[in-house]
């Protein structure tokens, strides 16, 4: 097996995917990607900072619902 740092150990893999329903039909937007997080880093709050991107690149997605949120090792 190959050797690799800690931090690369610890990459996690996202997707999240939020809906909301609007006057023109419903609109999805969905964010995919790595991030590793600082030591003591908790899973709520990787999702909230996923979540606040999301809505940061989507600003009319906010008060959507989160359809789907995975959070796994990036390593296979």
């Amino acid at each position: 097996m190959d050797s690799i740092d800690a931090a690369q150990a610890y990459t996690r893999h996202y997707i999240l995917t939020l809906h909301k329903p609007g006057p023109g039909g419903p609109r999805w937007a969905t964010a995919s990607g790595t991030v590793t997080p600082a030591a003591g880093a908790t899973r709520d709050g990787v999702f909230k900072w996923i979540l606040n991107g999301i809505i940061e690149d989507n600003p009319d997605m906010r008060g959507g619902t989160v359809l789907f949120f995975s959070l796994e090792p990036n390593r296979l």
